[in-house]
């Protein structure tokens, strides 16, 4: 009962301080001495849940890897199994990720972006002053600002350009069995899925992807063998979404700080798999 209330606290605070652009990169960009931060989003715990014995996993993929938070998250949470990161932006793979790499053997880290094709994108930088939100860089440049008014009201916002290196996924010839994929793309989820669709067909992996309003129906229409659950924190259970639960889903969470901002797709084979 204590530990439930103590976690639900922690995830409180920890939506709290995402107003505070400067306090919440000073966390993000440290977490080697904020680990009792982590996991930094209550969602993941439902992955203890649907993997709970760690029973010989194979490769997690972490595509938004941003400053290894979710990484981190994973291992924290007992899972060492290989990971591979993707992160496109150089100076989060530079001034983190590589830092990160070092010090746990299990992660392989790319940095370029993933999509549906080989090509070469704008990447948007957003910025408040001189503080660079690198959590909200985003290829939607309507996604992007969106998620700043959202997240920073009254704040103004520069956005910065860069060209990316996006490569699909299919085409890299990785021949790992794939187990489980986090996606936070900031709006371009529906893309990388598409580069991702051999892969999701040969091995049905579980995916965990950031709820966007404008995606989500689209989503589920391409992962059309794939049932849908959210984490409920205070029940520790996976929930299936339907017509009742679905306002639930609230990325920004203006009304609910334990809101659901993160969808799990469940492949129909895998259903009774869960927990091993």
């Amino acid at each position: 009962m204590f530990k439930i209330i103590f976690i639900k606290i922690q995830f409180i605070i920890i939506r709290i301080l995402e107003a505070y652009p400067q306090i919440n990169l000073l966390i993000l960009n440290n977490l080697t001495y904020f680990k009792f931060f982590l996991p930094h989003d209550k969602d993941y715990l439902g992955l203890k849940l649907i993997f709970k014995r760690n029973c010989n996993l194979n490769i997690f993929l972490d595509i938004g890897a941003n400053v290894g938070a979710s990484a981190l998250s994973f291992i924290k949470m007992g899972f060492y199994n290989k990971m591979y990161l993707f992160e496109p932006n150089f100076q989060l793979y530079k001034d983190y990720l590589i830092k990160i790499k070092k010090k746990y053997n299990n992660l392989i880290i790319y940095n370029y972006a993933l999509g549906s094709k080989n090509k070469s994108l704008i990447f948007f930088l957003p910025y408040i002053g001189k503080t660079f939100i690198h959590y909200f860089s985003s290829f939607d440049k309507k996604y992007i600002i969106n998620s700043c008014s959202n997240t920073f009201p009254n704040k103004k916002i520069i956005l910065k350009k860069k060209i990316i290196k996006v490569k699909k996924f299919d085409d890299l010839k990785i021949k790992d069995v794939i187990d489980f994929i986090k996606l936070d793309s900031e709006g371009y989820d529906l893309e990388i899925i598409k580069g991702l669709k051999k892969t999701i067909s040969k091995f049905k992996p579980t995916l965990l992807i950031e709820y966007n309003v404008d995606l989500y129906l689209k989503i589920v229409k391409k992962l059309n063998k794939y049932h849908q659950f959210y984490y409920d924190i205070k029940k520790n259970s996976l929930v299936q979404i339907n017509n009742s639960n679905f306002k639930k889903l609230d990325r920004f969470g203006h009304k609910d700080l334990l809101s659901i901002r993160n969808v799990y797709f469940i492949h129909k084979d895998k259903l009774g798999l869960i927990n091993c």
